[in-house]
């Protein structure tokens, strides 16, 4: 790759992450947090935080029987309640982080892929402007979509590479 093709896919990337940071991240703290899901999920997070029960995750001082997904999400948001204090943009910091690495993992798989930066720029264009990624249930609030969508994304990249190559350690990666 010469230099100035280097440099045009790194413009192209930077500009991409910051037409993505306004409808992933711009202003994430102005609602407060939701009734369905996300309340749940921040409710698990304080009382994990409180209580430092690590794997089962607990509604008012019980274990949870109705919100029965793995806890990584609460771990995460555990985490940024810990360094950000007690509040809206804390429990949401988790999601934020994973759909702008959704959105670096499109671009690496489409940079992979075609070899083109801009075709990577484009999807994560089309994947930021959908509303059914941007709106009420999966980037910009703390529930585990966000995550099902990083996670599932590589998946299936990694196990299309196994598919392609032949390659265990593509298929390792898609098992993990």
């Amino acid at each position: 790759m010469t230099r100035q093709k280097k440099w045009i896919s790194l413009a192209v990337i930077l500009i991409t992450l910051v037409i993505c940071y306004f409808p992933l991240c711009h202003r994430i703290d102005v609602f407060c947090i939701q009734l369905w899901d996300e309340g749940r999920n921040v409710a698990n997070a304080v009382e994990m935080f409180n209580n430092h029960h690590w794997f089962t995750r607990y509604f008012e001082g019980k274990p949870d029987m109705w919100e029965l997904k793995p806890p990584l999400l609460v771990w995460f948001q555990v985490l940024s309640l810990k360094l950000f204090g007690f509040n809206e943009l804390a429990a949401r910091i988790p999601s934020m982080i994973f759909s702008m690495g959704t959105v670096l993992l499109l671009f690496w798989i489409c940079i992979q892929v075609t070899g083109n930066a801009i075709a990577g720029g484009i999807s994560a264009v089309i994947l930021v402007s959908c509303n059914g990624y941007i709106g009420e249930h999966v980037a910009r609030f703390g529930e585990h979509d966000v995550l099902l969508s990083f996670f599932t994304t590589a998946l299936v990249y990694f196990w299309y590479l196994f598919i392609k190559s032949g390659s265990y350690r593509y298929f390792w990666l898609s098992c993990l």
